[in-house]
């Protein structure tokens, strides 16, 4: 079955008497991984040094606060890429806590052989919102090829709003795990409910069908990956497979960076997205 970590039982290591992070998880939960996830929490005297090794590349998400660096303001809304042998300082504002996500053996994962990547910082909050074409869920893409230039891996930040319920499906040749931001609910694992709740990080099994359940009266928010950024989706139920549709708004109302044709998103590369 799948791996269920809760944040709230995983220890601080302390990087400075008002600073932390949190592992997540990583090679101790499962050694067969190619992901490091964690959750920094820190206060605006310490200097975070983002670096993606050789065979490596890193994403951050920041949740709240901000910070300044090379290459632009680090604010609310903001992701950040780094390929290999990327370093980028960060310097926050004020109290400051973002998700933090490593991926090894980049390599093995990007299928764009030969691209000079780069840095690249963008808001999601900007972003086209796709809605579902069977239920009210919304989703908005965090990481893509178009987004970070490469197809390592894929992330969504995708919203459940109360008792809306996914289709029944599951994946193959893809590391997919999700850390819930908001809410409560229930994701079934092969037909086994188990709860889950804001903190809870939980990794699915390569063909373990899944489908999540807002059980709460409060939106259920996301965040989710597939490593890499190309794999195989099946549903139990063909009748149910979801397309994504544009709504022409980003996630504060307006006109978005950039057009996303409707598409179903089960694995393959679509072209502008």
């Amino acid at each position: 079955m799948a791996i269920i970590v809760s944040e709230k039982n995983v220890k601080k290591n302390q990087i400075s008497d008002k600073s932390f992070k949190k592992i997540i998880f990583d090679q101790l939960n499962l050694p067969t991984t190619d992901i490091i996830f964690e959750k920094y929490v820190m206060s605006r005297d310490d200097l975070i040094n983002l670096k993606a090794e050789a065979d490596q590349c890193v994403w951050l998400m920041l949740l709240e606060g901000s910070a300044e660096s090379s290459i632009d303001i680090i604010k609310g809304g903001s992701t950040l890429f780094l390929p290999p042998q990327k370093v980028l300082d960060l310097q926050p504002n004020d109290h400051c806590i973002f998700l933090k996500l490593t991926v090894n053996n980049f390599k093995k994962h990007s299928k764009d052989k030969g691209t000079n990547l780069e840095t690249v910082h963008y808001d999601y909050l900007k972003e086209p919102v796709l809605n579902s074409e069977h239920d009210k869920r919304s989703r908005v893409y965090l990481a893509s090829k178009e987004l970070i230039k490469n197809s390592a891996f894929v992330s969504e930040i995708v919203t459940f709003p109360s008792q809306v319920k996914s289709s029944n499906h599951c994946h193959y040749d893809v590391e997919h795990f999700q850390f819930l931001l908001q809410g409560e609910g229930i994701v079934f694992l092969d037909n086994t409910p188990v709860k889950i709740t804001k903190g809870d990080f939980v990794y699915k099994l390569d063909g373990e069908y899944h489908h999540v359940h807002n059980t709460g009266e409060d939106p259920l928010i996301f965040v989710e990956f597939f490593i890499p950024g190309i794999w195989e989706t099946i549903w139990s139920d063909e009748s149910k497979r979801c397309a994504w549709n544009p709504t022409g708004q980003n996630s504060l109302g307006t006109e978005p960076t950039r057009d996303i044709k409707s598409h179903i998103s089960d694995g393959k590369i679509v072209e502008g997205v």
